[in-house]
């Protein structure tokens, strides 16, 4: 990495985005402040990494990699809907941030999706009020989550979720073959 000549800090940002495998914005950040490689070049800060994230062509259409949470821009191209599904997987690896949980959300209307990796259960409910926050935002209202599985919606979500100003239903998904519906699953 030492000899690679970058003009000037965008394409440096971007060099390292790609020599780590499209990695995400916080994972960068995470890489660089605990310093898990020792001879990263002094100007790869933090700072920088926030101000010169670049959007990556091939983790669009790849889905590579997504932001941790949408810009403003991004979110107003994008029709949001009132139902979103979530996915979330235990794994056997874990990601830079120590998760060993991915936590995806799909919204019903648009099929945009977040996928996020969390570091336990406690952290559902922060990715939850993250996504409400995003579609009241856009002058929605979120009505429904449908989740797949109940043995993640802790006792603390059902509370939030039941909250009056809050007042979202969670739902099982709904059951489908995997050959009747037009959308590949990327597991």
């Amino acid at each position: 990495y030492q000899t690679a000549k970058t003009n000037g800090k965008k394409e440096l940002v971007q060099f390292y985005h790609e020599c780590w495998l499209h990695a995400n914005e916080d994972q960068m950040v995470a890489i660089v402040k605990h310093e898990m490689f020792k001879s990263l070049p002094p100007e790869l800060t933090i700072k920088v990494i926030h101000k010169y994230y670049p959007t990556c062509v091939p983790c669009v259409r790849g889905n590579l990699n997504a932001r941790s949470f949408p810009s403003e821009r991004v979110d107003r191209e994008i029709n949001l809907g009132e139902e979103w599904s979530v996915d979330i997987k235990y794994w056997t690896i874990k990601s830079f941030n120590g998760g060993n949980m991915s936590f995806t959300a799909t919204d019903s209307a648009s099929r945009f999706m977040l996928g996020y990796w969390i570091t336990g259960k406690k952290k559902i409910l922060d990715k939850l009020k993250d996504i409400r926050n995003m579609v009241v935002r856009k002058g929605l209202v979120l009505k429904f989550f449908r989740v797949d599985d109940n043995d993640f919606v802790t006792e603390e979500v059902e509370k939030w979720c039941k909250l009056p100003e809050i007042n979202i239903n969670l739902k099982p998904c709904v059951p489908y073959c995997h050959d009747t519906t037009s959308i590949v699953e990327k597991d």
